[in-house]
């Protein structure tokens, strides 16, 4: 997640959670580095005490300083983070996000800023509806969502009320697309 923190900066929030498998205990070196256009933007460094067979939750907060933001269909910019975990210098586990760095800002007079500009939303509500399949759509068929969205002119989409695949909203992150979401209680275990 990123906060604005002034006028140009934005605090980078992380929140993991690393398993140590082992019967001893270790010690990591979590590494993070965020880059855009080949210019590393941040580059942090953790290290994180492993319990043997537990799991830990790992929190942490750096600046990036005067990042480009990522501003709807008119510029839907995305930075790239790389996450590895070391142990012993070798390097255990690895994830790489592409993430929109942006503020948004609802006011009481039905106002949305977006990286401190007014915005009007221009949008559609989005289930998965092919044929046949449920909700067991294709990245294909997501990405001919998204075109249709894309086509129509919306800057923005409401996802119905169940879980959607990552690849939606990251497919919605590369579109500029704004994206309300709802708690995914459609349907309860019996």
């Amino acid at each position: 997640a990123t906060d604005k923190k002034n006028e140009k900066d934005y605090a980078l929030k992380i929140n993991l959670h690393i398993e140590n498998s082992a019967s001893e205990a270790k010690t990591a070196l979590l590494r993070v580095r965020v880059q855009s256009e080949k210019k590393k933007l941040l580059n942090w460094e953790i290290e994180v005490d492993l319990p043997p067979e537990k799991e830990v939750e790992v929190f942490g907060e750096e600046v990036i300083q005067a990042p480009r933001e990522w501003h709807g269909v008119e510029d839907p910019f995305l930075h790239q983070l790389k996450a590895e975990l070391l142990v012993d210098g070798e390097v255990v586990d690895t994830r790489e996000v592409n993430f929109g760095i942006r503020d948004i800002v609802i006011t009481a007079v039905q106002r949305v800023f977006l990286n401190g500009e007014p915005i009007r939303l221009n949008g559609v509500s989005r289930h998965q509806d092919f044929g046949e399949v449920g909700t067991a759509i294709t990245r294909e068929m997501m990405e001919t969502d998204i075109g249709l969205i894309a086509e129509m002119g919306a800057n923005m989409v409401r996802l119905s009320h169940y879980q959607h695949d990552d690849y939606f909203y990251e497919l919605c992150d590369r579109a500029g697309l704004l994206v309300w979401t709802e708690i995914p209680f459609n349907t309860f275990p019996t």
